[in-house]
């Protein structure tokens, strides 16, 4: 793993890292330009529905098909991997019908 800068990270902050992640309580996910999730957090997981099914190299495909209520969610991320660039922009997401 590497950090911002591109430097290797060292195996003990990786691991500090992923747990981070796994404790915080927002959902957190990173996909890569190729469409496929590269790291993501439980919270991430339950979000979506998942439960404690991993998230990793599944496509935005994978996401969508079991989640039709967050089309403005979904359409952020496919706009930012078919432009591969950043993008920062605040939708609504919704659980069970639930603005959350």
């Amino acid at each position: 793993m590497v950090n911002r800068k591109g430097v290797a990270m060292e195996k003990t902050d990786d691991i500090v890292f992923l747990n981070l992640l796994d404790d915080m309580s927002d959902g957190i996910f990173i996909i890569g330009y190729d469409g496929k999730v590269r790291i993501e957090n439980a919270a991430a997981s339950q979000i979506l529905d998942f439960n404690d099914e991993k998230l990793s190299g599944k496509t935005i495909m994978d996401l969508l098909v079991d989640n039709n209520k967050n089309d403005e969610f979904f359409q952020c991320i496919i706009d930012a991997v078919l432009r591969r660039k950043k993008l920062t922009k605040v939708v609504d997401f919704f659980i069970d019908g639930e603005r959350k």
